[in-house]
């Protein structure tokens, strides 16, 4: 593995001292990747090893709140393992996710609390369809805002449109109510560290949830870890990609798991948008 912070373009030995320093962790994943799940789980360990620690996941939705409770519960006492954890969270999915097995694990120490902060697809299908004015105004935070022109300008390169249209503007407003549903939820918790994991998308270059969570909260200090496959960049296109002409830095800190990067291209994986 190697740990790069994006910032200087230099690789380091750790980054524990970046997450000692840090409020709010925010962890942007390629989906369904073990090793990856397996990097989220050392660094929740780590932060809560000190501090009570909220663990906010994209992939629960806060309508099964009393749901994620009760199995936060039963893996608390030791009446239920991670992979009958998993199923129970996600009991409509043709496969559970055994992929999270190592990230569903920490939420059974005592320092840490587990908690949904997405709306399903249906809560937001409405927006999908007809933007923010057909959405349910019980599930809009407070203080929402759409994400920024530069974010909307890479979602629409993520899409592969170059063009505003209404169905666009739809889209990437279900995309950012997404992006600060979680903020919002994250933020509620009055827990001294803060992490979330979620879709790279959602925050690199540290647009999309970490914009909306430095909006909502300006004196907690952010940090955003972005994690993935070694095999998924040459090496020429890992150092371009640390650094954006236009974006800047797409992270605070790169965690490369797997093997050397390759000398050939590897998988190339499409952006995660909006679940």
């Amino acid at each position: 593995d190697q740990i790069w912070d994006a910032r200087t373009k230099t690789q380091i030995e750790s980054m524990d001292s970046y997450l000692d320093a840090s409020d709010i962790v925010v962890i942007g994943e390629t989906h369904y990747i073990p090793a990856i799940a397996a990097v989220q789980a050392q660094i929740v360990n780590h932060v809560s090893r000190e501090a009570a620690t909220t663990l906010g996941w994209e992939f629960l939705n806060t309508i099964d709140l009393a749901l994620v409770d009760t199995v936060e519960a039963q893996l608390k006492a030791g009446t239920m393992n991670e992979a009958q954890a998993l199923k129970a969270l996600f009991p409509t999915s043709t496969a559970t996710p055994v992929e999270y097995s190592a990230l569903i694990a920490t939420a059974a120490s005592a320092n840490v609390d587990l908690i949904p902060t997405n709306l399903t697809r249906t809560q937001k299908s409405p927006i999908t369809a007809g933007g923010m004015t057909a959405a349910d105004p019980k599930l809009v935070p407070p203080g929402f805002e759409l994400g920024s022109d530069a974010y909307y300008e890479r979602f629409l390169e993520a899409m592969g449109v170059f063009d505003h249209s209404h169905a666009m503007d739809n889209y990437f407003a279900s995309q950012s109510i997404t992006d600060d549903v979680m903020a919002f939820e994250l933020l509620k918790t009055t827990a001294a560290k803060k992490v979330l994991v979620t879709g790279s998308f959602h925050g690199d270059y540290k647009q999309g949830v970490v914009e909306r969570l430095q909006a909502r909260d300006a004196q907690s200090r952010v940090l955003y870890v972005k994690v993935v496959q070694m095999s998924d960049y040459t090496r020429e296109e890992f150092q371009e990609q640390m650094v954006h002409p236009k974006y800047g830095p797409i992270a605070d800190i790169i965690y490369l798991v797997d093997e050397d990067l390759s000398p050939a291209i590897g998988t190339k994986v499409k952006p995660q948008i909006a679940k």
